[in-house]
């Protein structure tokens, strides 16, 4: 395991236990990068090949942060063409107090190669100046036609000013 400057984790090592050699075996890394301010901006997973004798990637994260917003983009490692492949994408924004404003998760269509809403969905959110919510709204299906969102579900509530929904 090792650590950056700022303390956080930029590689991780998984061994197992071998039984017919009676040694700890390499499993599986993770490498991981960090941007200025501590956010990781990279996770990249490998898995031991114990015939080649070498790391062969599986899994990578790419993340970006700008503001309040963070869009996390997931790729398979292609053993065929050796190229990393789209595979989700996990979009969150948060208001200036830090709160939950949007969540939306995405899968990737190969054969129209684009992005199109997964069956988690999408939740919008939004408060009050007392940090109440009043809305939500969750979108649980996508139209392949005009790729966006169908709305499935919506409250709205307001409050008075002991916090209590009237």
């Amino acid at each position: 395991t090792s650590y950056d400057a700022n303390g956080n984790q930029t590689l991780f090592y998984e061994y197992y236990w071998d039984t017919g050699e009676e040694k700890w075996v390499n499993n599986s890394k993770i490498e991981s990068e960090y941007d200025s301010t501590g956010y990781q901006t990279i996770e990249i997973r490998f898995n031991w090949d114990k015939e080649k004798n070498l790391w062969v990637n599986t899994y990578k994260t790419e993340s970006t942060h700008d503001g309040n917003q963070v869009i996390s983009i997931n790729y398979h490692w292609n053993t065929d063409t050796y190229l990393w492949d789209f595979v989700s994408k996990y979009e969150h924004a948060y208001d200036v107090n830090g709160r939950l404003t949007l969540e939306a998760h995405y899968r990737w269509n190969a054969i129209n190669n684009v992005w199109q809403g997964d069956y988690s969905g999408k939740n919008e959110y939004a408060y009050d100046d007392n940090g109440y919510r009043t809305l939500y709204a969750h979108y649980n299906y996508w139209n392949n036609e005009t790729n966006s969102w169908i709305g499935s579900y919506k409250s709205e509530d307001v409050y008075d000013a002991n916090g209590i929904t009237t």
